[in-house]
């Protein structure tokens, strides 16, 4: 991708799941949160000879929600069965409709995302991460799983060379995953939701309609994981987009850094707002997580609210 750090790819191929298969997982029950703080976690690992710094913020809430229906995950390289060992992985699952789905999605992505990379054919990692999204729907649904259903937004990252590193974004529905490079905020995911006219199309032409928009008059998400009664329409298969960053010419006051965050962010910040927030925080690192769910807090969020900041800097020293 000579010229341009942030060169991106996007696929849009349905593709057809090669097993049917049934796994089961470890799942977690019951809320999490009960209370207005915000759950904070924050590690660093190494990729390569750069050394990654994450954040991650959750809030249930409580004053418009009652329950947590999200989870997030980061797998640090070599902890998550992929058989690349230089590979880490990112998701955020904004649930609705109970918690069954991301009790699932905890481990069952991450499983299906490390079998796909392992199998040997000569699909790209674009369309495995594609292939692995339709897999973990298939298998909640035979676990029986059908009536909750999550937005998904799921990263790969990879060191290339010691000044290159590459990005392989997922989702489904309208969890984002949000890049900062070199000036420059890029959106590496789609929104899937009733408002955009091609799913509304896509919706109809499946024999469904839309009503105060709202599939059927009941979701206003178009594709998510889970959600089987409404599976017709509400699809599993996700946007995909790649991006590979040059490194070499990074200022100190403008690192790249990577957000996935869910909707109760981006329902009350925009792209370049919620960067803004963050970078405003680089001080403070994975802090800088915090200070994002506090903030859309802040802006009269009604939903759960979780983030993962990812800084990444461009040697071996921490900042």
């Amino acid at each position: 991708m000579e010229g341009n750090p942030t060169e991106q790819k996007k696929t849009t191929e349905f593709l057809t799941p090669m097993t049917t298969s049934v796994a089961t997982y470890p799942s977690t029950s019951g809320s999490r949160l009960t209370g207005p703080a915000i759950e904070f976690h924050e590690e660093s690992f190494q990729l390569g000879n750069r050394v990654v710094t994450i954040g991650k913020g959750e809030a249930m809430n409580p004053a418009w929600r009652a329950t947590m229906e999200d989870v997030s995950v980061i797998h640090a390289p070599g902890t998550w069965g992929a058989p690349d060992p230089d590979l880490a992985f990112f998701g955020l699952y904004d649930g609705h409709g109970g918690r069954e789905i991301v009790n699932f999605l905890e481990h069952g992505l991450s499983f299906h995302v490390a079998q796909e990379l392992a199998f040997e054919d000569d699909s790209d990692i674009m369309t495995r991460l594609q292939r692995a999204f339709l897999m973990t729907d298939i298998h909640a649904r035979h676990a029986g799983v059908l009536t909750s259903g999550a937005t998904v937004a799921a990263c790969l990252l990879k060191n290339q060379t010691p000044n290159r590193v590459e990005i392989v974004a997922a989702n489904a529905g309208d969890s984002r995953v949000i890049l900062f490079h070199q000036g420059e905020v890029t959106r590496l995911t789609e929104d899937h939701r009733a408002s955009d006219l091609s799913e509304v199309a896509r919706i109809e032409q499946a024999g469904g309609f839309l009503f105060r928009e709202r599939v059927l008059g009941i979701l206003s998400l178009t594709r998510s994981i889970g959600d089987h009664l409404l599976k017709r329409f509400v699809i599993g298969h996700p946007s995909v987009m790649s991006a590979t960053l040059d490194l070499s010419s990074n200022k100190e006051n403008e690192r790249t850094l990577l957000i996935l965050a869910c909707d109760g962010v981006f329902d009350v910040l925009s792209d370049e707002q919620a960067v803004a927030v963050v970078r405003e925080n680089a001080s403070k690192g994975a802090g800088a997580a915090r200070c994002l769910v506090e903030e859309a807090l802040k802006k009269g969020s009604t939903d759960n609210v979780s983030a993962i900041v990812i800084w990444l800097d461009n040697n071996d020293e921490k900042r």
